[in-house]
């Protein structure tokens, strides 16, 4: 004879008010669970939504600084190119550095150069570009580049990214010099006054760079057909 399962007896035994109970109990506590569930849908969906509402925010806040930005850069870039300090300081550097094709180095001078390239230039741009580079692609060829590098770059006291704290070369006796020593303060008031990273001036004929206020590689150099003439900066000078 089967016997019935030990909860089947507790039910049996249970009054029917007992039952109505149990079911009512069983329908509220289902009830609340789906009241539970939706309700943690709902919550969430309106969490994800302020969260996406409040990135957005962010990111047109972000942009419009960011516009901003760009527009007081431009600003100050237009200003500075105005003023008259510059205007003479182009007219200035731009005849200065012509003048200096007629300048050619001794041979221990043009080994320095080299060596500059070679033991520091170089292996510094070999770690941070792809490929390994070439002496013979960056290595100066025209005497004006050549000159003012070997002045203001491979010889330069400061280290190379901080040429800037070079006001005078003793053993650069050009007017480009002169030129230099006369007008690198100007320069160097207003990276500091907007915080450039640096200031370039280039001649809009040859686009040869005549003026570096940080004496980097580009110094002297033509942004039309010299190394750096595939660069972005290059790109913006042409446009």
């Amino acid at each position: 004879m089967d016997r019935a399962h030990p909860r089947e007896d507790v039910l049996n035994r249970l009054s029917i008010q007992s039952k109505m109970i149990l079911l009512l109990l069983a329908t509220t506590l289902g009830s609340i669970a789906a009241m539970a569930w939706i309700g943690y849908g709902a919550a969430r969906d309106a969490l994800v939504q302020s969260t996406r509402n409040q990135l957005q925010g962010v990111r047109v806040a972000k942009t419009r600084t960011l516009a901003t930005m760009l527009e007081s850069l431009r600003d100050q870039v237009v200003s500075i190119s105005d003023s008259r300090a510059v205007i003479d300081g182009m007219r200035t550097f731009r005849k200065s550095y012509r003048e200096l094709d007629s300048k050619t180095l001794s041979p221990r001078e043009s080994g320095a150069l080299e060596a500059f390239y070679r033991d520091t230039y170089l292996p510094a741009l070999d770690a941070a570009v792809e490929g390994t580079p070439v002496i013979d692609q960056y290595l100066p060829r025209r005497p004006a580049e050549r000159w003012l590098q070997l002045h203001w770059v491979a010889t330069n006291p400061h280290p190379y990214g901080k040429g800037f704290g070079l006001a005078e070369s003793p053993d650069d006796d050009s007017d480009w010099g002169r030129a230099h020593a006369a007008l690198h303060a100007v320069f160097s008031r207003a990276v500091k006054i907007f915080g450039f990273e640096d200031v370039m001036l280039v001649d809009a004929d040859t686009l040869d760079v005549v003026y570096t206020w940080q004496k980097t590689a580009e110094l002297g150099t033509s942004l039309e057909n010299g190394p750096y003439s595939n660069t972005q900066l290059a790109a913006k000078v042409r446009a």
